[in-house]
């Protein structure tokens, strides 16, 4: 299957103003936080939407939630983290994306659990490989699901 992407109909501008508005709130609201204080409550927020497994004590283990509020608490502290480290999430996640793009994805050997991890191999430098530049164009990106 075959499908464009135009992430131009990304409100980019719109995500970096939220994330300003957003980190002023925070850092006025909770004064005394900083990264490490952000990033505790982040991995509380974390296990509270993705469950958590215990590696040696299962009573330990919690299922996931898959609460949307969850999720929400999770974006809000990473804008609120990158707000107050002074990098943009968005610009960040889009860099990042570009990065995905080009791995090669081993979707065959996740082990039976759906965690899928790029294969060792990252070739960036690949002129065949469509950049982030190409997928905001509207370049077809092939989809295999």
């Amino acid at each position: 299957m075959t499908k464009f992407v135009d992430l131009f109909d990304v409100p980019i501008f719109g995500l970096k103003a939220f994330q300003d508005a957003w980190g002023e709130w925070a850092d006025k609201t909770f004064p005394k936080s900083d990264l490490d204080s952000i990033c505790s409550h982040f991995r509380e927020e974390a296990y509270e939407f993705a469950g958590f497994k215990h590696s040696e004590d299962p009573t330990w283990d919690t299922p996931p939630s898959h609460d949307p509020e969850e999720a929400a608490d999770c974006l809000l502290l990473l804008l609120h983290h990158a707000h107050k480290a002074g990098y943009s999430l968005i610009e960040e996640a889009m860099k990042k994306a570009e990065i995905n793009i080009k791995r090669d994805w081993d979707v065959d050997d996740d082990g039976g659990h759906g965690h899928f991890k790029h294969k060792k191999k990252d070739p960036l430098h690949d002129a065949d490989d469509p950049t982030m530049m190409d997928v905001m164009a509207g370049v077809k990106v092939d989809d295999e699901t």
